[in-house]
């Protein structure tokens, strides 16, 4: 199949996906990348939902993708993610949906889903985060694993704006004290981001909870050892 006779394809499956979600109102949005979407994915799409909607949401995904052409070749389940793993029935390509109702680093929540979900705006047919959870997500995952903010997302730091303070800071201020949030984004305003990854683990030791480790680790050794 060519690109363009694919690009068809995925267009269609992402417009059937997205408006059955949103005939069943269900509570999702689509956490990055979705500039280019429906015509384009990149390396999957990540999908933030409700608890109560992910069983509905992987039911959809697995009919619209068969009547599409499209089959499971892999389904992991982590603590608060789901990853699927589609490729065509004729041809090589493929479509990787991640559904997560936690964002979570090793064992640590650091971003308020209720929040996120509950202010999602609407961007083409499909639901999508504030600008400042955008920056938020983006620039607390680079810097908790890699300990800097990738070049990627320098276009996302250039777009801030003042007026995305407030959701900043609401998406992070059960994780982290709203003095580091606040000196964070202007950190972020002025192009220049000089907080430490030690000092974010040291707050997210402190102000949360570990997710379940005995649950987390068991359902690894099931993804990695029951086929």
């Amino acid at each position: 199949m060519e690109n363009k006779e694919f690009q068809k394809v995925q267009i269609a499956v992402l417009n059937s996906f997205f408006k059955e979600l949103n005939e069943r109102s269900y509570d999702y949005c689509v956490l990055r990348n979705f500039e280019r979407l429906p015509q384009f994915i990149g390396n999957d799409l990540d999908i933030l939902l409700s608890i109560d909607a992910l069983d509905g949401t992987f039911d959809i995904a697995q009919r619209v993708m068969r009547e599409n052409g499209f089959y499971l070749v892999k389904h992991i389940k982590r603590f608060g993610h789901t990853g699927l793993y589609y490729e065509h029935s004729l041809h090589s390509e493929s479509i990787v949906i991640d559904l997560l109702t936690r964002i979570v680093k090793i064992w640590y929540d650091y971003a308020d889903c209720n929040y996120i979900l509950r202010n999602r705006v609407k961007y083409k047919n499909f639901y999508v985060p504030q600008k400042g959870v955008i920056l938020y997500t983006l620039i607390i995952k680079d810097l908790l694993t890699y300990g800097h903010v990738r070049s990627k997302n320098d276009l996302v730091i250039k777009s801030v704006n003042l007026a995305d303070r407030e959701s900043f800071i609401y998406c992070g201020e059960n994780y982290f004290s709203k003095t580091l949030l606040v000196s964070l984004f202007d950190e972020c305003v002025n192009h220049r981001i000089q907080v430490k990854r030690s000092e974010l683990f040291w707050q997210l030791q402190r102000r949360t909870s570990m997710i379940n480790i005995l649950k987390y680790c068991s359902l690894r050794l099931k993804e990695l050892f029951v086929k």
